[in-house]
C-alpha cells in the first residue's frame, strides 16, 4: 500500500505535522496500519516534554495542598531547638500550645543580687547562688528552696492573669549550659501554677537558650 502526503504541512511546537489519509479500515489488521503509524509518529519535541513535566509536577504539589504529602509541624516542633550556644531563644508549650518568643524585647537574662533573672514573654525565673549545671531546681515559693518561677498571660478578655511565685505548685528548672565566659545559660523547664480567679496553666517542654547580662 502506498500512503501519500498532502501538498501542505501544519506547524506543531515549532515541527511540522504531515496531514495522512487514514488507512482502509476495510482491509486485514497490519496490512497497512503499521504502514500509517510509521509516518505518523514522531519523537515528542523537546518544549513538550517540559510542559508534560510542567504539569506532573504541578498535579504533586497539588497534591500537597490536600494533605496528601505535606507533614504539618506539631506544637512541640513549633518550638526552638535545643541549643547551648547562646541563640537568644526562648520557647514552651503553655497547655498544650505552642509559645515561642522571637522578640528580644520580650526577653530578659541577668545576673545580679546573687543569683540569675531569666524568662520571657509572661514567664519569669529566679535561681540563686550557687547554680551548676547538670541538677533539676524545684520552684518553690518565696523563702523556700533558691528557685521559684511565675508567669502572666491576657485572658480572652482583655484582663491579665496573675500567677506568682507561691502560686507555682510544681516544676523545674535544668541547666544543660552555664558559661560564665561567654555569659550564656542554656535549660529546659516546666512548671505548673493556679490562682482562685485563673485557670491552672500547665508549661512544659520549656527551652531557653540565651545571653545573659552579668
Amino acid at each position: 500500500m502506498s500512503v501519500k502526503r498532502e501538498a501542505f504541512k501544519k506547524p506543531y511546537f515549532g515541527g511540522e505535522v504531515y496531514h495522512l489519509p487514514l488507512p482502509n479500515f476495510t482491509q486485514p489488521l497490519g496490512s497497512n496500519w503499521g504502514l500509517y503509524l510509521s509516518l505518523t509518529a514522531r519523537p515528542l519535541p523537546m518544549r513538550v516534554l517540559i510542559v508534560c513535566v510542567l504539569f506532573i509536577s504541578l498535579g504533586l504539589c497539588i497534591s500537597c495542598d490536600l494533605g496528601l504529602g505535606i507533614h504539618e509541624p506539631t506544637e512541640l516542633e513549633k518550638l526552638p531547638p535545643l541549643t547551648t550556644t547562646g541563640e537568644n531563644t526562648f520557647g514552651c508549650l503553655v497547655n498544650g500550645d505552642a509559645e515561642v518568643i522571637t522578640n528580644s524585647l520580650e526577653m530578659v537574662a541577668i545576673y545580679q543580687g546573687g543569683g540569675v533573672q531569666f524568662g520571657g514573654g509572661g514567664i519569669y525565673m529566679v535561681v540563686l547562688d550557687p547554680f551548676t549545671m547538670g541538677i533539676p531546681y524545684e520552684f518553690k515559693g518565696v523563702g523556700v528552696g533558691t528557685s521559684r518561677a511565675r508567669y502572666k498571660n491576657k485572658g480572652q478578655d482583655g484582663e491579665f492573669c496573675f500567677y506568682e511565685y507561691d502560686n507555682t505548685y510544681e516544676g523545674y528548672v535544668f541547666f544543660t549550659n552555664i558559661n560564665k565566659s561567654d555569659f550564656i545559660i542554656s535549660g529546659t523547664f516546666e512548671f505548673s501554677t493556679v490562682t482562685e480567679d485563673c485557670d491552672t496553666v500547665k508549661i512544659t517542654d520549656g527551652r531557653f537558650d540565651m545571653q545573659y547580662i552579668p
